[in-house]
């Protein structure tokens, strides 16, 4: 470090007069201190200063690390929420496709039923045109089943409907519904049926 101070020193510009002055004597030392006073403040005077400018770098050096470390971390949260933008894009699309199949599905279902009720609109009409069959007859008994006035109560039966959980948050008992049709029941219905 003595090194580094003297050429400090030899590049100032009262070093030329201070040469002159006390000649080969001007960096003499004893038990680390300089003969010459002048010589020894400007050494203790530098000393300081290093001590300044080494802490100061290694500030600069700390507060770098930090910010690297800081841009590194952004990089990353960035990253991250890029991926879970795309995460998100791709579930809207797949919710969207879904949505569009089920709407599908729902007219074809929709579709299906009003074709079957049309034929058993079609099929009351004509039965309604047969006058004086007795209460014995088939198709008085087809029309009245026909018409509702036979109502046969039976559990659901266990069909290509889908069910799907429409359980709240705080709901004591999980339900289902099917997506085809207004047709509701319990986990334990479903458990059974499936």
């Amino acid at each position: 470090m003595k090194s580094k101070f003297e050429q400090w020193f030899q590049q100032q510009p009262f070093y030329l007069n201070m040469r002159f002055i006390y000649g080969d004597q001007l960096f003499t030392s004893e038990n680390d201190v300089y003969r010459v006073l002048a010589v020894q403040i400007a050494w203790a005077t530098w000393q300081e200063q290093q001590k300044r400018i080494d802490s100061i770098k290694t500030k600069s050096i700390e507060q770098a690390l930090k910010l690297s470390s800081m841009s590194e971390r952004n990089n990353k949260q960035a990253e991250i929420i890029k991926e879970q933008r795309k995460l998100i894009d791709e579930l809207q699309l797949k919710v969207s496709e879904d949505s569009r199949i089920l709407h599908n599905i729902i007219n074809i279902e929709r579709n299906k039923c009003d074709g079957l009720q049309a034929r058993i609109d079609e099929a009351i009409k004509h039965f309604n045109n047969v006058r004086n069959l007795g209460k014995d007859h088939s198709v008085y008994r087809a029309l009245k089943a026909l018409k509702g006035s036979e109502p046969k109560v039976q559990e659901p039966q266990a069909c290509d409907h889908i069910m799907t959980e429409k359980t709240q948050f705080g709901d004591l008992q999980r339900s289902f519904e099917c997506i085809f049709c207004d047709h509701k029941t319990t986990e334990a219905w479903v458990t059974k049926h499936e």
